[in-house]
């Protein structure tokens, strides 16, 4: 009986110290200074457009004394309307619909990366917080890992009148898969319709006016996903709208 209840409290108290504990120090960029992040701390982001969001690299370090072959999972604990995240692992950026890395980096023992794990936010419409949870595993050693959280918060207030207010691009089909028409209705005095990939590099950027307020579009190379469009008049941007290409 004795060797239970010690057996027991070895199993009860042990893994308080021992299975979770935190091999991995994530650290964020103040200011050109990394700064480390505590386990399990929540991080807040504001988001001051819809058309920049938030790109942000994360500093992650092997603190395990050991080799690691380390994976990034990412949770959705709440999402604002409209919102698209993203995450890159190891110089490979991940579609939004991608929770868990689909390899693992071998970190040595000790090693530092300040440039391997970014997060990318955009907010297409509305306000509010979205709360996504990070966390770095050993799939090997599943209790040596670590995880923060990433609160954005979104409060547009006036964005929509960047570009006109009475202008909106409106696109069909979507989902697409061959070509598609954007039309824009309202007081268009001119600027440029802009296609981009959720990394933000811009895709297409065609004149669109008054006397020409419909632009088609081939986008049978472009690969399945989730694209942006937006208005672009001048140095202002208009509001993110969301298309699907699904072939």
């Amino acid at each position: 009986m004795k060797k239970f209840y010690f057996f027991l409290f070895l199993f009860c108290v042990v893994p308080a110290t021992i299975i979770f504990s935190q091999n991995y120090e994530i650290s964020e960029n103040k200011s050109g200074t990394w700064v480390k992040i505590s386990n399990g701390a929540t991080v807040t982001r504001q988001v001051e457009t819809a058309t920049t969001g938030v790109k942000e690299y994360f500093g992650v370090k092997n603190i395990s004394g050991a080799a690691r072959k380390v994976y990034v999972r990412k949770q959705v604990r709440n999402s604002a309307p409209g919102a698209v995240n993203s995450f890159c692992w190891a110089n490979t950026c991940f579609q939004p619909d991608v929770l868990v890395s689909y390899f693992g980096y071998n970190m040595t023992a000790d090693l530092f990366l300040p440039a391997m794990f970014k997060v990318d936010f955009e907010q297409a419409t509305g306000n509010g917080e979205s709360r996504i949870t990070y966390s770095f595993f050993d799939r090997d050693h599943m209790a040596d890992s670590a995880y923060f959280d990433v609160l954005f918060v979104t409060n547009h207030t006036g964005i929509a009148n960047n570009v006109a207010p009475d202008v909106s691009i409106t696109v069909l089909p979507n989902p697409a898969n061959s070509q598609v028409k954007f039309s824009a209705t309202g007081n268009i005095t001119g600027g440029n319709l802009v296609l981009m990939n959720l990394l933000g590099i811009k895709l297409y950027r065609i004149p669109i006016e008054q006397a020409a307020p419909q632009v088609t579009m081939d986008v049978t190379t472009l690969p399945d996903g989730l694209y942006l469009y937006y208005l672009e008049t001048g140095n202002e941007k208009g509001r993110i709208s969301k298309l699907i290409i699904k072939h």
